[in-house]
């Protein structure tokens, strides 16, 4: 792989450092705190949070 990626010209590197980039932020830990929204109306008794999609 190495001598694959030396004998590619500089932009294609960028490009390839960019995907990297990519990855490593997709692969990233997300943790989030429950958000859950207050609802009005006829619905104001209804708790929904939004992260997990299910009704509290």
């Amino acid at each position: 792989m190495y001598q694959v990626l030396t004998t590619l010209p500089n932009d294609s590197l960028a490009e390839i450092w960019q995907f990297i980039e990519f990855v490593k932020y997709k692969k990233q830990v997300v943790t989030k705190a429950p958000f859950s929204v207050k609802l009005g109306g006829l619905l104001r008794d209804y708790h929904f949070d939004l992260c997990t999609g299910q009704k509290l």
